[in-house]
């Protein structure tokens, strides 16, 4: 049994005497626990599992009185809440289905998604696909885009973490940032609530106006996330990890600690390799690698030729 089912029984024996309604609102295999005051106390004990209307994986169960107008009242203010932190990763699961209807008579771009761990190479990979004339949607770039000066997500950044973590032009200090969220969990989590369905409505906009043959979408945390579901194939740049720290400690000059955190936090390599459709191995120099990506641009053209019939 899980842990949640075990947490929703508790509450189920303590609602039948206490005077408030427990609400479970499920969604994406996760669940949230909410306790809301009635007004009548020893009111008569039920309950109800039910789908709640054109909300999809959305359902509630709801313990306490008969008079359930104040559970669906907060339901549908839980749900407002909810909805505006899944609704770009929901729709991330779908830009496939609608990438693969024509538009227009035209059919949509294949989308190669490109990942690597840090200090991979994915940067200089995704330049040389760039020289060939592929479009590039960075979710590096895009995530630099949502916390510009003046923009709400970086005021909201700044109130949580102080004004310190702004430079002296009011820009965000990214590697002061970066040591924070990677020492606690909890922020870091606070931080990807904020910025994941920012950088997901932007990358789905950027990326149903591509056009060519395919186009590239780069991301460190492709695996990590939904957006897997946007690409019709995954390229992973692969590197080992003495690589990645040696790269990383050389190019940003951050502290050992925080590189090999950053590394522990990401998906591990192997699971990495075993869900990539393509390979590229960046442990030698640039020459060698764009060669590679050459050789991989050309197979992308004819596997998008033969797509389009």
């Amino acid at each position: 049994m899980t842990s949640n089912s075990l947490r929703i029984r508790r509450m189920a024996r303590l609602a039948g005497t206490a005077s408030y309604s427990v609400i479970v609102i499920a969604y994406g295999g996760r669940c949230r626990i909410s306790t809301h005051r009635l007004r009548r106390t020893r009111a008569k004990f039920t309950a109800a599992v039910r789908p709640f209307p054109r909300r999809g994986r959305f359902f509630y169960v709801s313990l306490g009185t008969e008079d359930s107008r104040p559970i669906r009242r907060f339901i549908h203010g839980a749900l407002k809440q909810i909805t505006r932190s899944v609704d770009a990763s929901r729709d991330v699961t779908t830009l496939t289905e609608r990438r693969a209807k024509e538009e227009n008579g035209v059919m949509r771009a294949m989308i190669v998604g490109l990942t690597g761990g840090i200090g991979s190479g994915k940067s200089a990979a995704a330049d040389l696909f760039a020289a060939q004339g592929i479009e590039l949607v960075d979710t590096d770039v895009l995530a630099r885009e949502v916390v510009e000066s003046g923009s709400p997500a970086l005021a909201a950044i700044a109130e949580r973490f102080g004004s310190e973590i702004l430079d002296a032009s009011g820009a965000l200090d990214r590697a002061r940032l970066r040591a924070i969220i990677f020492a606690n969990p909890e922020q870091k989590a606070w931080l990807e609530g904020l910025l994941h369905p920012l950088i997901n409505a932007l990358m789905l906009s950027r990326l149903s106006a591509c056009t060519g043959p395919y186009c590239l979408l780069v991301s460190p945390l492709l695996l990590e996330t939904e957006q897997a579901n946007a690409v019709d194939r995954v390229l992973v740049i692969d590197v080992c990890r003495e690589t990645q720290l040696a790269r990383t400690l050389q190019r940003d000059g951050s502290k050992r600690e925080t590189v090999e955190a950053i590394i522990d936090s990401q998906i591990p390599r192997s699971e990495r390799l075993k869900r990539a459709d393509d390979i590229i191995s960046n442990e030698s120099d640039l020459e060698t690698l764009a060669k590679a990506v050459l050789a991989q641009h050309q197979t992308y053209c004819a596997m998008a030729e033969k797509a389009r019939g």
